[in-house]
């Protein structure tokens, strides 16, 4: 597992949307069954996605905003 500090991590674009931004904090083994990831996400624009689910369990908390 490789932890970094916020500050220390670039922002990525990498969502489909190009609506949101992330900077990945801890990350696990990617060919892991048992892998995990912590980041931040902020959100750049307008975002929409339609109802959907992911084979992935996600936790969620709103540091700001609605």
């Amino acid at each position: 597992m490789k932890i970094v500090h916020p500050d220390d991590v670039p922002w990525h674009h990498d969502h489909p949307t190009g609506a949101l931004a992330f900077k990945y904090l801890l990350r696990g083994d990617e060919a892991s069954p048992e892998n995990f990831k912590m980041l931040i996400a902020r959100q750049d624009g307008d975002f929409y996605t339609r109802r959907h689910k992911h084979n992935f369990d996600q936790i969620r908390y709103a540091i700001r905003g609605s």
